[in-house]
C-alpha cells in the first residue's frame, strides 16, 4: 500500500503481457521478444536498435553445412514461465535416413538475459547467455510439444509416424529437471492399430482445467481427449462431430488477461479502478 499527502502522483506498473516469437528454420532456432513493436523493423546494420533476434540453437556445428542437414528441427515449444525452449530435432545419415529424434531445452530466455543476448545479424548463434541439454532421446519424430499452462515443469509430446513398438504420446512431470522421465500414454494402447498411427499435434486445456490434466490429440482420423493424462490408465474419448480426417494443429483462444486492480485517494475519498491488460 502507498500512501500521498497533498500531491498527485503517477504509479507505473510494468505490463504483465509479454509476446515473444520462436521461430525453427533450416539453420537453427531464433527468439524475438519484440514482435509486436510495429516501430522495428529488421536490420543486419549493428548500430540500428531494431527487430532484433536471439539465435539460440544450430542445426549441426557452425559452418558444417553436411552435419546441418542431416540435423533438422520438427517442432518447437515455450515453457509457461517464459525462460525455457524445447527444440525437438530429428537426425539422418546420408541427408535422408532418419536415425532418431531429440530435444534440446534452451535456457535463460528471461527478460534480462534475452536482451543482452539479442545480438543476432545474420551470423553465428548466441552462445554466452543460454545453456542447453539434451532430455530425451526417441526412436520416433516429434510432432508437436505442449507445455502445461498450470506447471512449467511438465510436458505432452506426440509423435508422427508409424510405429508398433513407440508410443505415439508421451508427458514428463519434470521436464526441468537434470534428467527427466518421460511416461508412454499411446491412444488405446491395447488396440495395435491406433498405437502404430501418428499423432500430430496436442493441446491441454487453459479455460476450464483447474488440475491441468484435460489434454486433446490430434490424429490421422480426427481429435481424442483424456481428463486426466497423467493417470495410471488413461482414457481416451474420440470427439464427436469431427471429421474423419488428419488434425495437424490445435489452438486455443483464450480471453482471461491478467486485469490490473488499484484504488486512487484523494482527501477522504477512495476510486477503485480495475482494466484489462
Amino acid at each position: 500500500t502507498l500512501f500521498f499527502k497533498n500531491t498527485d502522483t503517477s504509479v507505473y506498473v510494468p505490463s504483465p503481457i509479454q509476446a515473444r516469437l520462436l521461430i525453427a528454420t533450416n539453420t537453427g532456432a531464433f527468439i524475438c521478444n519484440k514482435i509486436l513493436d510495429f516501430s522495428r523493423t529488421f536490420s543486419t546494420d549493428p548500430s540500428v536498435d531494431d527487430l532484433a533476434w536471439a539465435k539460440i540453437f544450430h542445426t549441426g556445428k557452425p559452418s558444417d553445412s553436411t552435419n546441418a542437414l542431416n540435423t533438422r528441427i520438427h517442432s518447437v515449444a515455450l515453457s509457461m514461465d517464459g525462460n525455457y525452449a524445447f527444440i525437438a530435432v530429428d537426425k539422418y545419415s546420408n541427408y535422408n535416413t532418419y536415425t532418431n529424434s531429440y530435444i534440446v531445452r534452451v535456457k535463460g530466455l528471461n527478460e534480462t538475459q534475452l536482451s543482452n543476448a539479442i545480438i543476432f545479424k545474420g551470423a553465428a548463434y548466441d552462445t554466452t547467455f543460454f545453456s542447453r541439454q539434451i532430455i530425451g532421446t526417441f526412436n520416433r519424430q516429434i510432432s508437436s510439444m505442449s507445455c502445461n499452462p498450470l506447471d512449467s515443469n511438465k510436458m505432452v509430446l506426440t509423435f508422427d509416424g508409424y510405429s508398433s513398438s513407440n508410443p505415439n504420446v508421451m508427458y514428463s512431470n519434470n521436464v526441468l529437471s537434470t534428467s527427466p522421465t518421460f511416461t508412454g500414454i499411446a491412444l488405446n494402447p491395447t488396440n495395435a492399430s491406433a498405437n502404430v498411427k501418428p499423432v500430430f499435434s496436442s493441446l491441454i486445456e487453459s479455460m476450464n482445467n483447474t488440475n491441468g490434466k484435460v489434454l486433446y490429440i490430434g490424429t490421422d482420423d480426427g481429435i481424442y481427449k483424456t481428463n486426466d493424462y497423467t493417470s495410471a490408465n488413461v482414457s481416451w474419448t474420440k470427439e464427436s462431430g469431427i471429421p474423419q480426417i488428419p488434425v495437424f494443429d490445435l489452438w486455443q483462444q483464450t480471453n482471461n488477461l491478467p486485469n490490473i486492480h488499484y484504488y486512487v485517494y484523494t482527501n477522504d475519498n477512495s476510486e477503485e479502478t480495475q482494466f484489462d491488460s
